[in-house]
């Protein structure tokens, strides 16, 4: 049926927290799951008797188990300098007198998030400012 849907056999999954592989109705859906911890490695084989739907095969693997090519990992070296540089970076003054905490960031309003929306309203000089919880990590007090 999903292949029907879409008239491709592969179904390509993004922005998930869990790895997740099945082929449901001769289509294969696939989503690696979070933080580049899984890398898919799909094979697309049509046959070349004429057009026709192509066979698709798909293996999860853990990014660990592979080697990185050592030209793109210097491009990713290069680029995550900017984000080292980030990480050192004070953006704003943090209050000591009141404990700061993103615990539960994805379902109730905290320390954190208020603290953080109040910098950005008042810096942008805004009546309000909302962020989605899922930009703001850490779960921790």
């Amino acid at each position: 049926m999903a292949k029907e849907k879409i008239g491709f056999p592969l179904i390509l999954g993004g922005h998930d927290h869990d790895p997740f592989l099945e082929e449901i109705d001769d289509c294969v859906i696939v989503k690696t799951g979070m933080d580049a911890k899984n890398i898919a490695v799909i094979e697309i084989i049509w046959n070349s008797t004429g057009p026709g739907v192509p066979v698709v095969k798909v293996v999860l693997k853990d990014s660990d188990e592979l080697t990185p090519d050592p030209q793109i990992q210097l491009e990713v070296d290069q680029h995550k300098e900017i984000l080292v540089e980030l990480e050192k970076s004070n953006l704003c003054r943090i209050p000591s007198n009141k404990p700061l905490s993103s615990i539960g960031m994805r379902v109730k309003q905290t320390s954190v998030g208020t603290f953080l929306c109040s910098v950005i309203r008042n810096e942008l000089n805004l009546n309000c400012c909302l962020i989605g919880a899922g930009c703001i990590r850490g779960n921790q007090s």
